[in-house]
């Protein structure tokens, strides 16, 4: 709807938010102002009110602001008319000028700029009126004829707006260039940063690898000592005697010590990328079959029942049997560790089409939420006072995933953990250095 206001500048913008902008711009510096939405309150407007200027956008449904412009120069060929466009191709000037338009203001709008314009054509209006009228002229551009019945204040006009908006382009272009040199310095000083903190930590993992290497090494010696000694001194004791059981728990613990020097050693010598593996010809079915019934000896004082199902056709595949069955034991191990007397851990192994899948299921407490996405991170121990430094899952990865394959901790709904390994066929890979 027209504004019941008087017109000094009239804007045509359909878009409510760039016209409120306008308006709200054109106020403030002390303008009258009329607004309308399409070309046709356009044309009742200037009937009625007389604007000084019109400002049109050239996108507008039905009758563009193109259009307009020359409707309205027909009919008030002194009316300044100044076009809103995205001027994205040369074209547009010369459509501009065919219609008679006084000039262009690109958007994104530059207030200064249309400030400046308006400013511009208020002032050169009365060299306007007094000019001679000139005839029009037949240009060729782009392939296609124009013929231009502006003036030549009405083409020098078009040539500042158009070299006033260039000039701005030009300008929040270098200083968009500016800011994005200062972007790139700024960047590269981090990644140069960021490069040298990655060495830093580099050589802290390095000689992280080499202190355990050393700790685990200078460990192994004393708690052998001990360990022989104390299965020495016990053989002397009598069987049923506090001295005998005092000394089978100092054998007991030395012995959990001396795995878990082991799994240091291991673990530092992964952490090198040292994993060395035996390639060989290996028949899984048989080496899970071997690994459960050792089980079965730990499992059966406890009444905890270890179920295989063994699949038909299980394929050998070219790899580490003993890094294998460590992988194995450790799955059992914890398996057992963890189940109340008188339940069951299932293990199943099952061809797939491109390897072998193996799984450990048990029902003991399960593995907590908080706790899952952990599981296999060093030292991530489920509990500190049964598993130590909870080394074996991360052992147990990376020895999978030396073998090309998978281990995971499966979705499991009911109590219990379930793990599954997967083995690729591994023949194409080579053995580790």
């Amino acid at each position: 709807m027209l504004e019941p206001s008087v017109c000094e500048i009239l804007v045509v913008e359909d878009s409510r938010t760039q016209r409120l902008v306008l308006v709200h711009l054109l106020r403030g510096a002390g303008f009258e102002v009329r607004a309308c939405t399409n070309a046709e309150e356009a044309l009742a407007a200037v009937a009625e009110c007389s604007p000084n200027i019109v400002i049109s956008d050239v996108m507008m449904p039905g009758i563009d602001g193109y259009e307009l412009c020359r409707v309205l120069k027909g009919e008030h060929q002194d009316l300044p008319v100044i076009l809103l466009t995205t001027l994205r191709e040369s074209a547009d000037i010369l459509r501009g000028l065919e219609c008679g338009a006084d000039g262009f203001i690109s958007k994104p709008l530059n207030p200064k700029a249309l400030l400046g314009h308006i400013r511009h054509i208020r002032l050169n209006a009365e060299l306007r009126r007094a000019a001679s009228p000139e005839a029009g002229i037949e240009v060729y551009f782009g392939g296609k004829r124009h013929f231009l019945n502006s003036t030549r204040l009405q083409i020098l006009n078009h040539l500042l707006s158009s070299y006033g908006d260039a000039v701005d382009r030009s300008a929040a272009l270098t200083r968009a260039n500016t800011e994005l040199s200062a972007l790139q310095d700024e960047l590269s000083e981090r990644n140069a940063d960021l490069e040298a903190k990655n060495r830093e930590l580099a050589r802290l993992n390095d000689e992280k690898n080499q202190l355990f290497g050393m700790i685990a090494h200078d460990l192994r010696n004393p708690i052998s000592i001990i360990y022989g000694f104390a299965r020495l001194l016990g053989v002397s004791m009598p069987e049923e005697s506090e001295e005998r059981r005092m000394l089978e728990r100092i054998e007991a613990r030395t012995h959990f010590m001396g795995l878990l020097v082991d799994d240091l050693l291991q673990i530092s010598a992964f952490e090198s990328g040292k994993l060395s593996l035996r390639w060989e010809q290996v028949d899984i079915g048989e080496l899970v079959e071997e690994v459960v019934d050792l089980h079965r000896v730990l499992a059966r004082p406890r009444g905890i029942a270890l179920a295989l199902d063994r699949g038909p056709d299980l394929p050998a595949l070219r790899a580490d049997p003993g890094k294998l069955e460590q992988v194995l034991s450790n799955l059992l191990g914890n398996a057992l560790k963890f189940s109340p007397p008188e339940t069951m851990v299932k293990i199943a192994a099952r061809r797939r089409p491109d390897g072998v899948a193996i799984s450990v299921v048990d029902e003991g407490p399960g593995i907590p939420e908080a706790d899952r996405a952990r599981v296999f991170e060093p030292f991530a121990q489920r509990d500190s006072a049964e598993t130590g430094v909870g080394l074996g899952l991360a052992i147990a990865r990376r020895i999978v995933e030396g073998h090309g394959g998978t281990i995971k901790l499966l979705d499991h709904t009911a109590s219990g953990a379930a793990f599954e390994v997967f083995l690729p066929d591994s023949s194409h890979l080579e053995a580790s250095p």
